[in-house]
């Protein structure tokens, strides 16, 4: 084992410590002239001008982008907000430096204000247009490489085709081009075409089909062209919120409105249910009318659906109305069909009250109760019979077609429930399969 002298001890502490003060000094240092010698040597480096010995050469910027999360889609405002990090890569020829002369230093962390960085526009943004005025650190390496990381959120507008709403797809475009520079001088290049990547946040009312971006040449003046960078968004809207809030209960409520035929006219309750009905799917198409956006241009299906719906069960509400006036009408007009049926529902109830009786007082009973039914007295023939022999015999063919025609309308009369019931119905099954197979193609 090895023993030291205390005082040799504390000697090399002293050396080494100094030794690591003198290293963190020359470091410090060393960033401080290298910063100095290439951006703060009496303004030599210029902000404005491209960062290229050769100003008449094409500067290449290379790109990648990635999407972070899709906030909105508005349907009302026609645009799109999400939140995105792009990368922008170049050559800055006038930040090369031996790092061998600078204590191996290979890279250094700017501000965007002291070098020059690329000034985007963003094409057709509803809030700011400028894009690359972030205040964001970069890093430069030792051979001019220049890495900038800028990220934010975008809001720009975006068509959005409402035909097929709520099962519509749409595709959003975001132009991103830099200011004052066309293909001549710069000339954007995307490294990966990927815009979507595993870290986004998935929205809950859009699924992310894809996400890219491209390369793409801007028209400009006198026959030039910007380089820019187009990201495109394909989406689809999640249908479920839409589909169990509205469409669903609305198409229900229309269907039992029609089944409002099917009530008997003496229940009472014929008119008031389907007055009902039609004030539920107000409600529910006016919560509705919020969610799609008032544009004529394109109109939604969903909205010329709805509106059927309406009209047909505001249609149901009339006939309704009508048959039940009818049945009334009828009523007046003919009292003693009415004193008629009500005496056969008193004899049907009387025949199953009787309890004991000789086989011989049965027959003779129900043979009463059966002539007091099935036999029409004088007074009960209706007015085609008499009428009808009349006019056969004295009238000729057109009286003949008169009864004809009268006994068309009283049989549509008795039959009005179910002929209503059925052209309803059509007009329902035919509107409904016309929307879905219309949205779902």
């Amino acid at each position: 084992m090895v023993v030291m002298d205390l005082p040799l001890a504390v000697t090399l502490c002293v050396l080494f410590g100094a030794q690591l003060s003198l290293g963190n000094n020359s470091s410090y240092e060393n960033i401080n002239r290298l910063m100095h010698d290439l951006v703060l040597n009496g303004g030599v480096y210029n902000m404005r001008m491209r960062p290229v010995n050769n100003q008449s050469s094409v500067h290449t910027i290379y790109t990648s982008a990635s999407l972070m999360a899709l906030a909105k889609v508005n349907d009302i405002e026609q645009s799109i907000t999400f939140h995105a990090t792009f990368t922008f890569t170049w050559i800055d020829q006038r930040l090369v430096w031996d790092s061998d002369q600078f204590g191996q230093m290979d890279s250094l962390i700017f501000d965007s204000n002291n070098i020059w960085i690329p000034q985007f526009l963003v094409h057709i943004s509803k809030k700011q247009r400028a894009f690359g005025s972030f205040e964001s650190e970069i890093n430069v390496y030792n051979d001019g490489a220049v890495i900038y990381n800028p990220s934010g959120d975008f809001t720009t507008f975006c068509q959005v085709n409402m035909e097929k709403f709520p099962f519509d797809s749409q595709i959003c475009r975001f132009t991103l081009c830099p200011m004052c520079y066309t293909n001549a001088s710069m000339v954007i290049q995307v490294v990966n075409r990927d815009f979507k990547s595993p870290e986004t946040i998935d929205n809950e009312e859009w699924e992310i089909l894809e996400a890219e971006i491209t390369s793409y040449d801007y028209p400009q003046e006198y026959k030039s062209y910007t380089s820019c960078a187009l990201t495109t968004l394909k989406l689809k809207r999640r249908p479920t919120f839409m589909l169990v809030n509205i469409v669903l209960p609305v198409v229900l409520l229309s269907f039992i409105n029609i089944l409002s035929f099917i009530i008997p006219v003496d229940s009472g309750e014929k008119i008031s249910l389907a007055i009902t009905l039609l004030l539920s799917m107000t409600v529910y198409m006016s919560q509705g009318g919020g969610m799609v956006p008032r544009s004529s241009k394109n109109v939604p299906a969903l909205t010329i659906y709805l509106f059927i719906l309406l009209v047909n069960s505001l249609l149901t509400v009339l006939v309704t109305v009508n048959i039940v006036q009818m049945h009334h009408c009828r009523e007046k007009a003919h009292p003693e069909a009415s004193d008629n049926n009500t005496r056969r529902k008193e004899n049907n109830d009387l025949k199953k009250n009787i309890t004991v009786f000789p086989n011989n007082k049965i027959h003779h009973f129900d043979s009463m109760i059966s002539a007091s039914i099935f036999t029409p007295a004088d007074d009960m023939k209706t007015p085609y019979e008499d009428e009808g022999d009349l006019t056969k015999h004295d009238f000729g063919i057109d009286s003949e077609r008169r009864v004809i025609g009268s006994i068309f309308l009283e049989f549509l009369a008795d039959n009005i429930n179910t002929v209503a019931f059925i052209l309803f119905s059509a007009l329902w099954t035919c509107s409904t399969i016309w929307y879905f197979s219309f949205v779902l193609s």
